[in-house]
């Protein structure tokens, strides 16, 4: 009989107590964290300390559950790919399970005091916009491209969600762009004429153009 008690006693248990409070025994919700000191000129820390991990150990957490919240404290590890994509600063991460992918929230910076960004890549001679070859810096913003082939293919505006980059023109003869979206007439520039200028932004489903100069 003591037996059957403390099994029925173990399966209520969490019924009981699906509520869990810290400094609190009536927590008001799932998980109910009060501070311990939340006036006053008391110097322990109260607050929640989110995991705090380096990029590539959020290209390789798998299977990712969505909303889980990180803090990425190094970008010099691994590579912005995948469903890191978007990992190309420090700053609070949540996870998308739809997208696949970590989404960054606002307030994350760029550098280190170690880690200096670029901010124009020059003489550019490949047809093929290619976002790796400055590892994903979010400070490198001006691309000036010296191409042949008369075509610049653009990489795809899902994997660099709200990237505004600078495009020069530095050949003697006017190039197009080719995109992997599809686009209304007029909505964005044909081609570049030569020495000259163009922003686009990524809205994370397709480049939009948002100057000219």
């Amino acid at each position: 009989m003591k037996k059957l008690f403390l099994m029925a006693a173990s399966i209520c248990y969490p019924i009981a107590y699906s509520q869990v409070g810290v400094n609190t025994n009536m927590p008001d919700a799932t998980l109910d964290i009060k501070a311990q000191n939340a006036t006053g000129s008391m110097r322990s820390v109260d607050g929640l300390l989110i995991p705090r991990v380096d990029r590539e150990r959020a290209m390789n957490m798998s299977p990712v559950k969505a909303s889980t919240l990180i803090y990425v404290d190094n970008i010099s590890t691994g590579t912005a790919t995948g469903q890191a994509s978007n990992v190309d600063s420090f700053g609070f991460y949540y996870f998308d399970e739809n997208l696949g992918k970590w989404i960054k929230l606002n307030g994350g910076s760029s550098t280190s005091a170690t880690q200096q960004p670029f901010t124009a890549m020059t003489n550019l001679s490949s047809g093929t916009f290619n976002m790796s070859a400055n590892n994903n810096q979010q400070g490198v913003t001006l691309f000036e491209f010296n191409i042949s082939n008369g075509n610049l293919m653009m990489p795809p505006a899902n994997a660099y969600k709200d990237r505004t980059i600078s495009i020069r023109n530095s050949a003697d003869a006017a190039f197009g762009f080719t995109f992997q979206e599809a686009y209304v007439t007029n909505q964005i520039a044909v081609s570049l004429l030569t020495t000259r200028s163009i922003m686009f932004h990524s809205d994370g489903t397709r480049w939009y153009q948002t100057a000219g100069f």
